[in-house]
């Protein structure tokens, strides 16, 4: 649920809503951060003039925030550009269990989905520092960037503002 602006025009705030099924909710915090440290792809969200547009990304996280690397230029960054307030979601454990029943088909899962506001980095020094973060998401630190990497790409930053956990284990 999103509330809406204060009278001094502040930024709408997102609000969480109560999870219906509390025995799969996750709520150790630390344990939502192992979640987003080991997944490998975070599907992005961002609306756009009442239409919503979804795109998988590979992401690093550190620090509450999530940083993404992408092109200069494109549909993504025209839209955060006029829109930076994004919903994100990461899973990882992700397993269907088949059976013979319809009635008993399950997927084990744990799941991150939350909320935050997208800004675009463009120095040299901070695209480092996001690459940084990548790599060491995917098991591969102390990487050096050529130059023509840095010149053709930007790096997204997501300062999360909010977010929830779920799993089904069974």
């Amino acid at each position: 649920m999103v509330k809406k602006p204060t009278a001094s025009g502040g930024v709408p705030k997102y609000e969480n809503h109560p999870m219906r099924r509390k025995e799969k909710e996750i709520t150790d915090h630390t344990e939502m951060e192992n979640i987003l440290r080991r997944g490998e792809i975070c599907r992005l969200a961002m609306a756009e003039n009442d239409i919503p547009y979804v795109v998988a990304v590979n992401y690093g996280y550190a620090d509450n925030a999530l940083y993404i690397h992408s092109a200069p230029e494109g549909k993504k960054i025209d839209m955060l550009r006029r829109n930076n307030r994004v919903c994100f979601q990461v899973d990882t454990d992700v397993a269907v269990i088949n059976t013979d029943s319809v009635h008993n088909c399950n997927t084990r899962y744990k799941s991150i989905i939350g909320y935050g506001t997208a800004s675009i980095i463009t120095d040299d020094t901070g695209k480092i520092a996001g690459l940084d973060v990548l790599m060491t998401q995917y098991q591969s630190d102390g990487q050096e960037y050529p130059q023509t990497l840095l010149d053709r790409m930007v790096i997204i930053k997501i300062d999360i503002e909010s977010m929830t956990g779920k799993q089904s284990l069974e």
